[in-house]
């Protein structure tokens, strides 16, 4: 319906309700005119929005500790920031651990060429069997000293484990951390 007819049919309805006889208004003169509002409608988009106060829960959220104690060298990452998975959080001072794996590399070396000398030995029943499994056992323990060492050695570094919003650094560089210190939340 366009507007012009709708205003025609609105007037009409107020003056019939107005009236024109003098009985049902005895003072019309004295009041005046009557005013009315007219308001023309436009088509408008509605915004359909709710304002909640409330909190969120990510996914997935952890607490970024690390396995070994030492002092922070490095941190790769900003507050608040976002971080992907793999990112290097944090770095551990490695230089005593990078000593004892040089350390643990010559003992393994002795142990290697100790127990080829006493396998040639044994060969040509130059030693007993007790003599070389002595030697093969050292050379075992040596290696899984060194594999001891590289996996604490991997534990220096602190990577993010999955995609994610970063929160507040409880460390800082320099500072000393144990494996009960907070580092951040992912």
């Amino acid at each position: 319906m366009h507007p012009t007819p709708l205003l025609a049919l609105l007037f009409a309805v107020l003056l019939s309700a107005c009236g024109s006889d003098k009985e049902t208004t005895p003072q019309r003169g004295a009041q005046g005119p009557m005013q009315v509002r007219v308001a023309v409608l436009r088509p408008q988009m509605l915004e359909n929005t709710i304002e909640a106060t409330g909190s969120l829960l990510a996914n997935e959220a952890i607490e970024v500790r690390s396995e070994i104690a030492g002092r922070v060298s490095q941190i790769g990452f900003t507050e608040g920031g976002t971080v992907t998975k793999g990112q290097t959080l944090i770095r551990i001072n490695a230089d005593d651990l990078q000593a004892q794996l040089r350390k643990t590399g010559l003992a393994v070396q002795l142990a290697t060429d100790d127990e080829g000398r006493k396998k040639q030995l044994l060969d040509v029943k130059g030693i007993s069997q007790q003599a070389y499994d002595d030697a093969h056992i050292a050379l075992q323990s040596a290696e899984a000293d060194q594999d001891n060492l590289r996996a604490m050695l991997a534990k220096t570094v602190i990577r993010a484990p999955f995609s994610g919003k970063i929160g507040l650094r409880q460390v800082s560089e320099g500072g000393y951390v144990s494996p009960n210190t907070l580092i951040t939340d992912l």
